[in-house]
């Protein structure tokens, strides 16, 4: 908490200061370190799956259909959680036909990284899983952190034929 106050203190200081503005100096304070650990493994079958993204190691799982897929699902995770949240993603999905791919996004689980950096690299990071993996038709799924990524990454990739994403 006191860390918290601090850097608030901090920012408001610099951004009232800076020539550049406050959404400059105050950005430097969204990008933060929050490698948490996987808390639980899925039931379902799946293959884990490693990509580098920005000389960054991302790990993921992928839920695959029994059959041939009719498409590529990435599931992209909030701030503060892990691809755990991709399981419920994969239940509801793969038996209708569909790849999952969950990955834990950069400073997050198991994935390499120092910083979330709020999609500047996380839409490239999504880029990459769609290339280590495939699979098309690709659709992608983001809640908080990981709306903001599949959003970003949807504009920028013509693979990307739709998004889901869902924010409190």
């Amino acid at each position: 908490v006191i860390k918290i106050v601090a850097a608030s203190i901090v920012a408001v200081v610099l951004g009232a200061l800076s020539p550049w503005g406050r959404p400059h100096v105050l950005a430097v304070f969204l990008v933060d370190r929050i490698n948490l650990p996987r808390l639980a493994k899925p039931t379902r079958p799946y293959r884990d799956v490693t990509f580098e993204s920005h000389g960054t190691k991302l790990s993921g799982w992928l839920f695959e259909p029994a059959g041939p897929p009719r498409g590529l699902v990435v599931h992209l995770h909030g701030r503060m959680y892990t691809r755990v949240g991709g399981i419920a993603t994969a239940d509801a999905l793969v038996p209708r036909g569909y790849a999952v791919f969950a990955y834990d996004q950069r400073a997050h689980g198991a994935s390499g990284g120092d910083y979330c950096t709020y999609g500047a690299l996380e839409k490239d990071d999504l880029a990459r899983a769609i290339d280590a993996i495939g699979i098309s038709p690709v659709y992608v799924v983001g809640h908080s952190l990981g709306a903001a990524v599949a959003l970003q990454g949807a504009v920028a990739d013509a693979r990307i034929r739709g998004v889901v994403s869902a924010s409190c």
